[in-house]
């Protein structure tokens, strides 16, 4: 979007909301240009109330302070340094800021003087922020809700203590203390949401937060929650992804939804105390040794969602008190009954995906008048000829056995709009040519050699036809015929693509795809990316192991995200240094030696360039002449460079100081000297660099 294009927003001087997210903007001053009529100054937009600048590549918002009406203001994702200016807008209740990597307050004291301020998102805003100023908000915020992510040297929770919050979301903080009030007797009883993920967190009492609703616990450490007892309006409750193996501890809890899938749970009497149950998760709970006991599921007639899949060898009858079910997952499980589910007629969602019986025959699916979403990915021997009409998403992942029979009639799902067909060897595309509702379809590993029959096809939205080699023998040798993609341009709709490993080498029937949103063209040798340049739109990109050695094509694309390099001969990435969005970068394995132009973008979630052949030649020179210091100073010396300040710069140094150390083996197993001197050599390097 241009100046021009700005200007003449600000004509509309009642607009009350305008969103400009992902516009490609670099400057907004002129939406916040005043007019002179007859010597009266009248600002323009002076009714804007809500706006939308996100996702953009802006540096400064000193001008948005005369929108003196704004009560939401987006800016994240941009490269904005300073907000202070935004203390004028006093009538703010909602502000986001972000992820703005060129972000330099330590955290701007003018946010406590936002008496109306309700919501803050500082989401991935790298700079370790003193979290301890927005206390100015504790007496103002009502019923708010603060979200904070990523901030690795947050250490503790008691600075917001005194907070009036509604919702707090803690992620990827590293926790190392999680007392959120300053004594037991202070309790912080106004949060009604609490979600601590990824946290690590080994220890937890519910007396912090005893009038919560919501609870995620999700990705950490906990074996029990002390003091459970007292949570007596939780209503959702997951503790997934954590090290539970009894949850006895949750007696006669008034939930209603309970999420405690990848544990080792045996035990689940204690279901039987929760009457209230309506949705509950149990998948992947089992080990070498036991399976879990679903027997009490008898006791819990008002599930309406059920999830056990993986969950070992059960008897199916327990499901028959279950009426009210609308969603089931029981794949990968062994059925040890005979039951066919005659009494969950109200079923809309169904996962029968690995079934672990060799008889079972799913001729029974035609009852079932209510469902929607079906899954039957992996079973031997399907006949899909008899399938509820009324289908709307089909899930058939064969990796197992690879064959289907009977698929002429799959076009009678005429409401099917989205369709996983992977791994089914040389499908036949016609019955699919004519189911014209479809949005999404996935033909990955099917052996086809061209997409001609989908032609018409053009609701599509997201396309994988990727791993489509057919291998063509001849009476001296064989050749892999690349798939024909001639027809893509008419799939306008397109988002996401994926067009891996098919032998493509020519991209110009994409071009057109202006809408796209993400594009994996992994390990397409000697592939022509030029045409690449047309599709500004992208935000993820993939080109691992294509042997691209240019990259100067992909220099207009802004608004990428997500861009995997790795595998390739590229030696110059200046064509990456306006790419401001980046938040993943991988350019590991190419022959780069410069990375000064990419020395801005420094602030990534994930950032990868080992094995650059220049640095791993030298440091293995080093490693060779005994030189402890120099080959890890060799090896790190690359992020010095880029004045790298990340946070996962610690984990990044590990990483080579492990390849290092790897590297020596090779040379020298019995040099424990070396060894020695290296570790400490590299302890200090941490040291020097934060």
């Amino acid at each position: 979007m241009k100046d021009q294009d700005l200007q003449v927003i600000t004509t509309l001087t009642l607009l009350t909301q305008l969103q400009l997210s992902a516009c490609d903007l670099y400057n907004i001053d002129p939406l916040a240009k005043s007019v002179n009529i007859k010597g009266i100054k009248i600002r323009n937009l002076v009714s804007l109330q809500y706006l939308d600048v996100s996702n953009n590549h802006l540096k400064n918002v000193d001008r948005l302070s005369l929108f003196y009406n704004l009560k939401e203001l987006y800016i994240g994702r941009n490269e904005i340094k300073n907000i202070s200016k935004l203390a004028k807008l006093v009538r703010l209740q909602l502000l986001d800021v972000n992820t703005n990597y060129g972000y330099e307050d330590k955290y701007p004291d003018f946010l406590g003087g936002l008496e109306k301020l309700t919501q803050l998102n500082i989401i991935d805003n790298y700079t370790p922020y003193k979290l301890e100023v927005i206390k100015k908000f504790k007496n103002r915020i009502i019923n708010g809700s603060l979200q904070i992510s990523n901030h690795y040297k947050l250490r503790n929770l008691k600075f917001i203590s005194s907070f009036n919050l509604q919702k707090l979301t803690i992620h990827k903080c590293q926790i190392q203390n999680l007392s959120l009030a300053q004594s037991v007797t202070e309790k912080y009883s106004s949060v009604t949401e609490l979600n601590i993920v990824f946290c690590d967190i080994q220890d937890l009492d519910a007396l912090e937060f005893k009038d919560v609703k919501i609870l995620n616990l999700e990705g950490n450490k906990l074996k029990t929650i002390r003091n459970f007892c007292i949570l007596q309006h939780l209503e959702t409750f997951n503790i997934s992804k954590n090290k539970f193996s009894d949850i006895s501890f949750m007696q006669s809890s008034p939930l209603t939804t309970f999420n405690a899938q990848h544990n080792t749970i045996k035990d689940t009497s204690v279901l039987t105390s929760l009457p209230k149950l309506k949705e509950l998760f149990l998948s992947i709970n089992e080990d070498r040794y036991d399976y879990i006991d679903l027997n009490p599921l008898l006791h819990l007639c008002q599930l309406t969602k059920l999830h056990i899949a993986d969950c070992g060898a059960f008897n199916i009858e327990i499901l028959r008190p279950l009426t009210n079910l609308e969603e089931l997952n029981i794949s990968g499980c062994t059925n040890m009954g005979t039951y066919r589910l005659e009494n969950q007629q109200k079923l809309i969602v169904l996962n029968l995906s690995n079934i672990k019986d060799s008889n079972v025959k799913f001729d029974f699916l035609k009852q079932f008048k209510c469902l929607k979403e079906l899954n039957l990915s992996n079973n031997r021997g399907l006949d899909i000829s008899n399938l509820p009409a009324q289908l709307t998403k089909l899930t058939i992942v064969n990796t197992a056995f690879r064959h289907i029979s009977n698929i002429q009639d799959i076009y009678k799902l005429e409401n099917l709009q989205y369709f996983d067909f992977h791994h089914i060897n040389k499908i036949n595309l016609s019955p699919i040519s004519q189911m014209c509702r479809l949005k999404h379809l996935n033909l990955s590993k099917c052996e086809i050699n061209s997409i001609q029959d989908l032609k018409d096809l053009t609701n599509l939205e997201e396309l994988d036809i990727s791993f489509n080699l057919v291998k063509i023998d001849t009476e001296i040798d064989y050749f892999i015929q690349s798939i024909n993609i001639s027809v893509i341009y008419l799939f306008k709709s397109l988002v996401k693509l994926n067009l891996s490993n098919s032998n493509i080498n020519n991209l110009q029937a994409i071009k057109q795809l202006v809408n796209l949103k993400e594009l994996e063209l992994n390990e397409n040798y000697r592939i022509e990316i030029t045409p690449l340049q047309y599709l500004t739109q992208l935000t993820k990109l993939g080109l691992k192991d294509c042997q691209i050695q240019n990259i100067q094509a992909l220099m207009p694309l802004h608004n990428l995200e997500q861009l995997n390099l790795q595998k390739n001969l590229i030696i110059d990435i200046s064509p990456l240094k306006q790419m401001t969005k980046l938040k993943i970068l991988s350019v590991a394995s190419n022959q780069i030696f410069n990375f000064k132009a990419i020395q801005h973008l420094a602030n990534f979630d994930e950032f990868s360039i080992e094995n650059q052949q220049h640095f791993d030649q030298q440091t293995k020179r080093d490693i060779y002449k005994g030189n402890a210091e120099q080959a890890i100073y060799t090896s790190v010396n690359i992020f010095r460079e880029i004045g790298i300040k990340r946070k996962n710069q610690k984990q990044i140094y590990l990483t080579i100081k492990h390849r290092v150390e790897q590297m020596f083996l090779k040379q020298n197993m019995n040099n424990a000297s070396f060894m020695r001197n290296a570790s400490f050599f590299f302890q200090q390097t941490i040291v020097d660099s934060q």
